[in-house]
């Protein structure tokens, strides 16, 4: 009965490891033959040549546009002296003659120690044959200065540009002051 004992163990064992053959490594899988395969011999390629560029359409050449004339110098405009007219206190002008529609009068006065406490100066600009009383003035002036004057300073110039735009035409200038004064008529042609 020990023979059918270790039969017994020993189909026993078999029957054990069946299920675990599979833990043990299995033995290589034999290569399949296989065709070689033929690849196709590797040529060197050319760059690809760009495409010529096209070249751009010829733009329509304009009609010459003619420059602009320069100016000749006579025709440029600047500023003539008309008259100077110098005076001490108030007066009235001379009538002197406009030949364009735009001039200016640069004016001046100065106070000195022998003016009184109190200067004024201002002026209103007429046509020729219009009188004061009338009222019809071109330009007035409005008193430029009322400033207290201390008699024992030195003396001050004041000086300014007054434009008018009227004529041509004949004009005169009335002056209020009360020290000397200077007026530079000018005219713009």
């Amino acid at each position: 009965m020990k023979w059918k004992i270790s039969l017994i163990f020993i189909l026993a064992l078999c029957l054990l490891t069946v299920p675990f053959s599979g833990c043990v490594s299995a033995p290589e899988p034999t290569p399949t033959p296989t065709m070689p395969t033929r690849t196709a011999p590797v040529l060197p390629t050319k760059a690809p040549t760009p495409a010529p560029t096209p070249a751009p359409a010829p733009k329509p050449t304009p009609d010459p546009t003619p420059a602009p004339a320069s100016t000749p110098l006579s025709t440029q405009k600047s500023w003539h002296k008309v008259t100077n007219i110098t005076g001490r206190r108030s007066d009235r002008t001379e009538p002197f003659m406009i030949n364009a529609d735009e001039w200016r009068i640069r004016w001046s006065f100065t106070m000195s120690p022998e003016c009184p406490s109190y200067a004024s100066f201002f002026f209103t600009i007429y046509p020729e044959g219009e009188y004061v009383e009338a009222g019809r003035y071109v330009r007035h002036i409005e008193n430029i200065t009322h400033v207290p004057y201390y008699l024992g300073g030195n003396s001050t110039t004041y000086s300014g540009t007054t434009y008018i735009h009227q004529g041509p035409d004949s004009f005169y200038v009335k002056m209020v002051s009360s020290m000397p004064w200077e007026l530079e008529i000018e005219e713009y042609r």
